[in-house]
């Protein structure tokens, strides 16, 4: 996705911006330091050269002017012996350009005449000050940028690499493996922690789904028996020649509801079988086939209900799955469009490279199109089934990644798998 960096890249980026900061304040305090001590170094200087001309001008000695670095007045009036400093901007003639001084101006009462000396010196430029301290730093920064850069890729590979060799192992992991695998150590505490809570939880996982599986397995076995015994022993009581109206009408119904018993245990071990990933065995199953088999084996009801049934396959109709949940997939969703559907309406089947879509008529649904595919939702809970057909399709959907939707409109039931 966009935006999405791995967590090395996070910190490594995070500690590079936090870097470039630092220095950048760092760079900006260095030249606000230096350029305050340039200039009271500089003011010193120039107070130094004042206290020099007042001693040479005492003893008689001729100190001419040389603006704008130094200007000599006298006859000033006043006898302040106030020394000031300030910046100042002049226009300087040999480089024909106004040019930043800074300036020391004094009066003094000399041999008893009023004078005000005044000393300048050229200020460094900010371009100066950037050019002697800039240049280095940028050096600096890109030097330690390329440094951490360096130092991260290795740790990568050092440092973090169990972290990997775990991610790796989560990445392989299957529920349904026999063989007991454990997770990388390392001599790292956290990464050990980390290693030892995966061992951990794998291993309840596994022994988990072992224990279901084996359940599921059991259940199977052990309760289609007796329910085949109990349906075997009423369809001989109901051919009894001594079977009364009454009694036969009771039989009936536990005949039903034995056989509605069979259907949902068979069902929910479906969906107990789909959900452990017992499936897993997967082949090329030619689509195309298996639907027009589907619908051969239908034909009877189809003709019963006097069903329009049309079937069209278009392009490559092939898939990879396991081949009795493709079955189941198509039985279950043919079964429901003929028995939802009206006598003397239509069903019509098309599937293409991309998708399976299933057009019938029929009544309107009495469900909510979400809770459609939820288990023992029946759209009409008149009808004798157990409610876990279209669960049992999306649950199927939902395990190769394929996305089953529905809807109705006109009076036109539509059921689209998309793979």
């Amino acid at each position: 996705m966009r935006g999405q960096m791995n967590l090395l890249q996070k910190a490594g980026r995070t500690y590079l911006v936090l870097t470039s900061l630092v220095l950048l304040g760092a760079g900006g305090l260095l030249y606000v330091s230096i350029k305050a001590f340039l200039v009271d170094e500089l003011t010193e200087g120039l107070e130094a050269s004042v206290t020099r001309i007042s001693s040479r001008l005492r003893l008689g000695e001729a100190v001419p002017s040389l603006p704008p670095d130094l200007e000599i007045e006298t006859g000033i009036e006043g006898q302040s012996k106030e020394t000031l400093a300030k910046d100042t901007v002049l226009f300087d003639y040999v480089q024909n350009e106004y040019q930043a001084f800074r300036e020391v101006s004094a009066t003094r009462t000399i041999n008893g005449s009023t004078v005000r000396i005044t000393v300048r010196q050229l200020l460094l430029e900010p371009i100066d000050y950037l050019a002697s301290i800039g240049i280095p730093l940028v050096f600096v920064l890109g030097c330690l940028l390329i440094g951490m850069t360096l130092i991260n890729r290795r740790a990568a590979r050092v440092v973090w690499q169990p972290f990997y060799g775990i991610l790796e192992y989560l990445k392989r992991f299957t529920i349904n493996d026999d063989e007991d695998m454990t997770a990388p150590t390392s001599d790292v505490i956290e990464f050990q922690e980390l290693s030892m809570a995966i061992d951990a939880l794998t291993n309840r996982i596994r022994s988990d789904y072992r224990s279901l599986k084996a359940f599921t397995e059991n259940a199977a076995h052990e309760t289609r028996t007796p329910l085949a015994v109990i349906q075997t022993q009423l369809d001989d009581m109901l051919q009894s020649p001594d079977m009364t109206p009454g009694l036969a009408q009771r039989l009936e119904k536990a005949s039903s509801a034995a056989w509605r018993l069979s259907r949902l245990n068979q069902a929910l071990l479906l969906l107990a079988k789909i959900g452990n990933d017992q499936f897993a065995s997967t082949v090329f199953v030619d689509f195309e086939t298996l639907l027009r088999t589907e619908a051969h084996n239908m034909e009877d009801v189809v003709e019963m209900k006097n069903l329009d049934l049309s079937v069209s396959c278009t392009g490559h109709a092939q898939r990879t799955c396991n081949p009795v949940l493709a079955e189941t997939l198509l039985s279950n969703l043919l079964g429901n469009a003929v028995l939802h559907n009206i006598d003397g309406g239509w069903l019509k089947v098309e599937m293409d490279e991309a998708r399976l879509t299933i057009r019938n008529t029929g009544p309107s649904p009495k469900l909510d199109t979400e809770t459609l595919f939820q288990r023992f939702r029946k759209a009409d809970p008149s009808r004798n089934s157990v409610g876990l057909g279209l669960a049992i399709c999306r649950t199927i959907c939902e395990s190769y990644g394929w996305r089953i939707t529905y809807s109705y409109a006109e009076s036109i039931h539509e059921l689209t798998v998309a793979f």
